[in-house]
C-alpha cells in the first residue's frame, strides 16, 4: 500500500475539462429542451383534435340514484345502541333513585328524589346521562322524519 501511495503522491495528475465542455453540455440541454417542447406542442394539437367525451344518456339519472341512495340519513345509534342506552339510563336512574343522599343542590326536583338511597353519585352525572339519552332519541326521530319526507 505504501508503494502505491508514494506513486500517487509523486505523480499528481489533475483532470481538467476540455475548453468547450460546458458549451457542449449546454448545447445538449438546450436541444433536449427544444425536443421536449416540440413533443408537447404535437401532443397538445393531437388532444385538441380529439372530440370531447360525452356521458351516456342515462349517466346523470344513474349517478343521482346512487347519490340519493347513499345520502339517506342514518340514526346516530342503531336499535341495539338505543336499547343499551335506555338500559344504561334506567340503571343509572335506579341507582340514583335508591342510593342518592337526602341533601342535594337541585332544589325541588332533587327533594322529590331525596328519600332514595345513593352511591354518592352526583345528580349532575345522572341528569347528564338522562339528557344524553333523550337527545339521542330525539335525534333518531328527527332523522327518521327527514328521511321519510325526502323519500316522498
Amino acid at each position: 500500500m505504501n508503494k502505491l501511495e508514494k506513486i500517487l503522491r509523486e505523480n499528481r495528475v489533475t483532470e481538467k475539462a476540455s475548453a468547450d465542455f460546458s458549451s457542449a453540455v449546454m448545447k445538449n440541454v438546450y436541444s433536449e429542451a427544444e425536443e421536449e417542447a416540440v413533443r408537447e406542442a404535437v401532443l397538445e394539437q393531437l388532444l385538441r383534435r380529439l372530440p370531447a367525451g360525452k356521458p351516456s344518456a342515462g349517466f346523470t339519472a344513474r349517478t343521482m340514484q346512487k347519490v340519493s341512495a347513499t345520502s339517506e340519513p342514518r340514526p346516530l345509534l342503531g336499535l341495539w345502541g338505543r336499547a343499551a342506552l335506555a338500559a344504561l339510563v334506567a340503571v343509572a336512574w335506579a341507582i340514583w333513585r335508591y342510593l342518592s343522599p337526602a341533601e342535594t343542590s337541585f332544589g325541588p326536583i332533587a327533594q322529590k328524589f331525596s328519600s332514595l338511597p345513593s352511591l354518592n353519585i352526583a345528580p349532575v352525572y345522572a341528569l347528564s346521562v338522562l339528557g344524553m339519552g333523550v337527545l339521542l332519541l330525539l335525534d333518531y326521530f328527527i332523522r327518521k322524519n327527514r328521511a321519510h319526507k325526502f323519500r316522498n
